[in-house]
């Protein structure tokens, strides 16, 4: 295809787009979902769709007698659905008159479209009670489930459909048994389109190519390969003690130092020293206590303390690197600061905490010290909880997990923009 210039003009849709696009005029359903792999088009195509719904729901409301039909617009929080789907179609579309009202809702081509957020019970509140013409839900596998539930039943007008779409989970999901795995019922009048990363033809290959080389497991086979495929075995199967495993040599100048902290009582209590040398983050020590093992709880005095001589022992001072803290230690947190350390809360999001260390891994960010014993036992023993993955939950097992979590809080907490997380 060329422009009026003469030069070459990519198609408005990937081939895979085009195929929803088929069905969405084509044929008779009732839901439509489009799942997985991360940037393959999905939410492009689905806002499309939503833009041109709205226009149907409006005639067909019209041809009712209603003048001012509602429509659902479903997303984690408002500001995933305005980093998911209002921005987008605004630079897509930059001439859609939308109006908002002092509650929160907008009006666009004549329908009310009411926010639902689906990340917990209490983000259903606006349309109970009502009756809609459509829903659009975005990040579907993300919902809770009662909220998703909510929203299908208030879609009771003449020729309500529900568009939505979702990256892969655990296959034991309410989403794929419920839905996605029904779609072969023809009274369900379901229709899915699985996405994978090579579907969206616009991508710059080496882009891809970058993308691919960040995920390993689990989490290359649903964000790559847009697989519902369940989580087992060992977490960080892509640890390479040969390659990540690094010494630097004493009098190396570091330009900037944390110390991320696993705090227990009677489990075990770590410290993590991460230095940052250019451009690459390495763990150069470890400390770990454990009261269990050694039959005997240390105060959080003696913890400071000893936190105080791990900093002398690495020729830090306070001021130098800032403690990235267990969220739920807040007696230490009280004590660290009363002797004048800095502290900052990590971040305890412990998929996408994985996720984003596997991430970190897989790129050469992050390096261990040949001194971190125990986080390198801990890498052989983390693994998934098999019994959860067959009730659908993605989450380890806790035990084994001191330094592991220790590592997730500084990586998440500090590094998660670098890889995309």
């Amino acid at each position: 295809m060329m422009n009026l210039l003469g030069k070459p003009q990519k198609p408005a849709l990937t081939y895979k787009q085009a195929l929803v696009m088929n069905d969405y005029f084509n044929s008779d359903f009732k839901t439509l979902i489009l799942d997985g792999a991360v940037r393959a088009g999905k939410t492009i195509v689905n806002n499309r769709i939503f833009s041109m719904e709205l226009k149907e729901v409006k005639k067909r409301a019209s041809e009712y007698g209603v003048k001012n039909p509602i429509y659902i617009l479903g997303g984690v929080s408002s500001k995933t659905i305005s980093n998911n789907i209002l921005n987008p179609l605004l630079n897509e579309q930059p001439y859609l008159d939308i109006k908002w009202d002092k509650n929160g809702s907008f009006t666009l081509f004549g329908v009310k479209v009411v926010l639902a957020y689906t990340g917990n019970i209490g983000g259903v509140g606006g349309i109970r009670g009502s009756e809609a013409w459509g829903a659009y839900i975005n990040e579907a596998s993300l919902a809770n489930e009662k909220v998703f539930k909510e929203i299908t039943t208030r879609l009771s007008a003449p020729g309500a459909r529900l568009i939505c779409d979702t990256n892969p989970d655990n296959p034991s999901h309410w989403l794929k048994r419920d839905y996605i795995d029904k779609a072969s019922d023809p009274e369900k009048r379901i229709k899915v389109h699985s996405f994978n990363i090579d579907d969206n033809e616009f991508l710059d290959p080496e882009y891809v190519a970058t993308l691919k080389a960040q995920f390993t497991g689990v989490f290359y086979d649903r964000a790559i390969r847009g697989l519902w495929v369940l989580s087992d075995g060992a977490i960080y199967s892509n640890f390479d003690k040969e390659k990540m495993v690094v010494d630097l040599p004493p009098d190396t100048t570091f330009q900037e130092s944390y110390v991320s902290i696993d705090y227990g009582t009677l489990n075990a209590t770590v410290f993590k020293l991460w230095r940052l040398y250019k451009r690459k983050w390495y763990c150069t020590d470890e400390y770990y206590y454990s009261g269990r093992e050694k039959q005997k709880q240390k105060t959080d005095e003696e913890y400071v303390s000893d936190l105080e001589e791990f900093y002398k022992s690495n020729n830090l001072k306070k001021g130098q690197a800032k403690v990235i803290l267990d969220p739920s230690a807040a007696s230490f947190r009280t004590a660290l600061k009363k002797r004048g350390f800095s502290v900052k809360s990590a971040l305890n999001d412990v998929i996408n905490g994985i996720r984003c260390e596997m991430s970190a891994m897989n790129t050469g960010l992050v390096y261990w010290s040949s001194k971190c014993v125990h986080t390198f036992k801990e890498f052989g023993l983390y693994i998934w909880d098999e019994a959860a993955a067959n009730r659908g939950e993605d989450k380890p097992v806790k035990t084994d997990d001191h330094c592991m979590d220790a590592d997730r809080y500084f990586i998440y907490t500090i590094l998660r923009k670098l890889v995309g997380g």
